[in-house]
């Protein structure tokens, strides 16, 4: 889901829900910050 709200961000489209998405890329940072540590 990220990849495809970072497509349609790209294209210049407007997100139903933005605070979800950052949640999501949040999500996903810190996760990786993790595998990483």
């Amino acid at each position: 889901m990220v990849l495809f709200d970072q497509a349609a961000l790209s294209e210049g489209a407007k997100l139903s829900q933005p605070a979800a998405y950052v949640q999501r890329v949040n999500d996903l940072l810190t996760r990786a910050s993790l595998l990483t540590g």
